[in-house]
């Protein structure tokens, strides 16, 4: 990247999640080179997920069966912007409020929404609410996929956005 200055680089998620150094690495690269876009495409197989995520402003994690259309038009926007015509990636980044964070966080430790409901002092109902704003922001409402999303933003970043209102 030092020497080259590329617009995007692709990486697949099993070159390096399987090592905690690789992952450590990965993450600095990420970080040293902010006009670079890297797109991490997930290790997870045998799901039906074809989406990606803008998880920052230089890191997308996608499907490994994203869409042709949906990479077509992400490249484009970085043609554009690399010729000179404005144009950025016109995706929101990935981010949620404090609640549904901490919510994230025991549902992926196995807690149920009862066992939620009653550690955050919040009815059940919204929890399962909190849990349908989850699901939409990661556009999934496959568990797996969200573990993975989390576990994978983990590793290659400080976690996903959370506002701070």
């Amino acid at each position: 990247c030092g020497a080259h200055q590329p617009s995007v680089v692709f990486i697949n998620e099993d070159c390096f999640i399987h090592t905690p150094s690789d992952s450590q690495q990965i993450k600095q690269i990420i970080n040293q080179h902010p006009d670079t876009l890297f797109i991490v495409f997930m290790a997870i197989a045998n799901v039906h997920f074809d989406e990606y995520l803008l998880v920052r402003k230089n890191l997308l994690i996608s499907s490994k069966s994203i869409k042709p259309d949906s990479l077509d038009t992400l490249l484009g926007d970085i043609l554009k912007k690399e010729s000179g015509i404005s144009g950025t990636i016109n995706l929101p980044t990935l981010s949620l409020s404090r609640t549904e964070s901490s919510m994230l966080r025991m549902w992926m430790e196995g807690q149920g929404t009862i066992q939620i409901s009653d550690r955050m002092n919040i009815k059940a109902k919204t929890v399962s609410s909190h849990k349908g704003n989850i699901k939409r922001k990661i556009k999934t409402h496959n568990k797996q996929v969200i573990y993975h999303v989390v576990r994978l933003t983990d590793n290659v970043t400080n976690g996903i956005f959370v506002n701070m209102r």
